[in-house]
């Protein structure tokens, strides 16, 4: 009954290898991307902080009761 119900879906081998390379294609222009950027901007970006110690946030802050 389920091989049945398998075998007539006629489109699902296709769709596998275009979202297989559809992925490709995505993670390419990524790489892609990442090579082409100026080491200026990967330096400026190395240097972001995450946090920033006086950002004043309730996180860091005791609140008073």
């Amino acid at each position: 009954m389920i091989g049945d119900y398998v075998r007539s879906l006629e489109g699902v081998a296709t769709l596998g290898a275009v979202l297989l390379l559809a992925s490709l294609a995505f993670f390419v222009g990524i790489i892609i991307r990442v090579l082409r950027t100026p080491s200026h901007q990967v330096d400026r970006l190395a240097h972001i902080p995450f946090e920033d110690d006086d950002t004043g946030s309730v996180h860091h802050k005791e609140v008073a009761p």
